[in-house]
């Protein structure tokens, strides 16, 4: 049962990716606006949405969902 509706503002990539170069690019924090649902207690789902992989892979772009727990959100406000 999804409880409650969330804004996220900062979430974690702890993937990293490799630019054209292939050269890896450290995850950091990345600023975005996301909305994300309560699953669990301190569990959420979000989709992402990374449009910065379509400049370095020029082919396609990464979309999916994520579960988060609450470590890897930051700035969590209720809605």
């Amino acid at each position: 049962m999804i409880n409650k509706l969330y804004a996220v503002t900062k979430l974690y990539d702890g993937y990293g990716y490799r630019n054209n170069d292939n050269k890896y690019i450290e995850p950091a924090f990345r600023t975005v606006v996301k909305f994300c649902y309560e699953i669990k207690p301190n569990m959420y789902i979000t989709d992402y949405f990374f449009p910065e992989y379509m400049e370095l892979r020029n082919d396609y772009i990464y979309y999916g969902f994520l579960i988060l727990s609450k470590e890897n959100v930051t700035a969590l406000e209720e809605i």
